[in-house]
């Protein structure tokens, strides 16, 4: 895992790390310009968020606004070279230390931080009941008899 430990990083947080590396806007990392200077960044960007998250091929593709072969593509390309260049491996490995820094200092969200998840299909929200005075709800969202 070259030193992420059991946190991943999120796709934005690889984009946001390459595109400050290459000095490229993120709007162009993943827009649709086909120059070089913005088709490198991008392909090394999708191949490491290929490599360090779970996501898939159509995931990272929606994150990039590409499809998911242009994904594939990128990985082998990027794993290819890296495999017959040693510069092009260095570079990536320095990425990656990178954006592993970027997750280690990530915020650690606190108890206040948390809100509750929304009611189920189905099932009245609080705002909901407070306006239509039900009774039969209390003020964490559970469920009670009506007596």
């Amino acid at each position: 895992m070259d030193g992420l430990g059991t946190t991943r990083p999120k796709i934005a947080e690889i984009q946001a790390a390459i595109s400050a590396a290459y000095n490229v806007r993120l709007a162009d990392l993943i827009g649709p310009c086909r120059r070089k200077e913005f088709a490198r960044p991008r392909q090394i960007a999708a191949a490491l968020a290929r490599e360090l998250t779970t996501c898939s091929y159509p995931q990272i593709g929606r994150h990039f606004r590409r499809d998911h072969t242009t994904i594939l593509y990128a990985y082998r390309k990027i794993t290819a070279r890296a495999s017959k260049d040693e510069a092009t491996a260095q570079e990536l490995a320095s990425h990656r230390q990178a954006i592993a820094l970027l997750v280690a200092n990530r915020p650690v969200a606190t108890s206040s931080d948390w809100s509750p998840p929304p009611p189920a299909r189905g099932q009245p929200s609080l705002r909901w009941a407070s306006r239509n005075k039900r009774k039969d709800i209390t003020h964490r969202g559970e469920w009670v008899d009506a007596a």
